[in-house]
């Protein structure tokens, strides 16, 4: 029998500036990964009024990878640009390794 894992799922809320909002972030991954959670995971939003601001998801967590040792880390969900002329994707080879 596999054993259980414990994860979680944060927004960044615009409440406060994208400065708290960051440090704050990171502080509950931090804390979460001295807890003993395996996993936490960030939504992507682009500063809207009710769901939170966190336009690069993979870049708030290559800072957070470079700070923690055990926790895995993972987007609850990252949305391509209409209208834009690349794939959306791309961003995660040089990352996803890292995090």
């Amino acid at each position: 029998m596999s054993s259980k894992r414990l994860g979680f799922f944060t927004r960044l809320l615009d409440q406060g500036s994208a400065q708290q909002r960051y440090r704050l972030a990171t502080e509950q991954i931090l804390h979460a990964e001295r807890a003993g959670f395996d996993s936490a995971w960030v939504a992507q939003h682009h500063f809207h009024e009710d769901e939170g601001g966190l336009p690069s998801p993979l870049v708030f967590l290559a800072q957070v990878a470079a700070r923690t040792r055990h926790i895995r880390l993972g987007t609850g969900g990252d949305h391509a640009a209409d209208g834009v002329g690349h794939s959306g994707g791309g961003g995660y080879r040089g990352v996803g390794s890292a995090v």
